[in-house]
């Protein structure tokens, strides 16, 4: 776990038993023990922090947007190709399961023809309680 808050990061570690903090991406790049990173950082910064982890030959998962320039994307493209690694964009929606549920739902009425040809469709998919019943909020101060 990298985290420029470090004592905030001991914290989280300690409630979700993580073994390790660092406090930049650089150190957890240097660690050969780490295979794969999972960064979530603002999106300025996905391009740069994930360059420089691919470049230290790990995998990364990030969620949308994979960068806030053309160019940075094109770049994370060229580094993961270059490295033989793997990149991964997440879009948490993806697996939710109502847009699951009505991925099928859809599915089905394209299939039976109930409704036509469907040439459109807009989705409102509302959040909810974010942060999933963890428990209290870790704080620091």
């Amino acid at each position: 776990m990298g985290e420029r808050r470090v004592q905030l990061g001991r914290r989280v570690a300690e409630r979700y038993r993580i073994p390790k903090v660092y406090e930049t991406h650089e150190e957890l790049c240097a660690d050969p023990s780490i295979d794969a990173v999972v960064e979530i950082t603002s999106d300025d910064m996905h391009a740069p922090i994930a360059i420089d982890v691919m470049n230290a030959g790990k995998h990364v998962y990030l969620e949308k947007a994979m960068a806030t320039h053309l160019p940075d994307a094109r770049t994370m493209v060229d580094t993961v190709d270059r490295n033989g690694l793997k990149l991964m964009i997440g879009y948490m929606k993806r697996y939710d399961p109502g847009i699951e549920l009505a991925k099928s739902i859809i599915d089905k009425v394209r299939v039976s023809g109930e409704l036509g040809d469907i040439t459109h469709m807009r989705v409102h998919c509302f959040g909810g309680d974010w942060i999933c019943n963890l428990g209290k909020p870790i704080t620091t101060d």
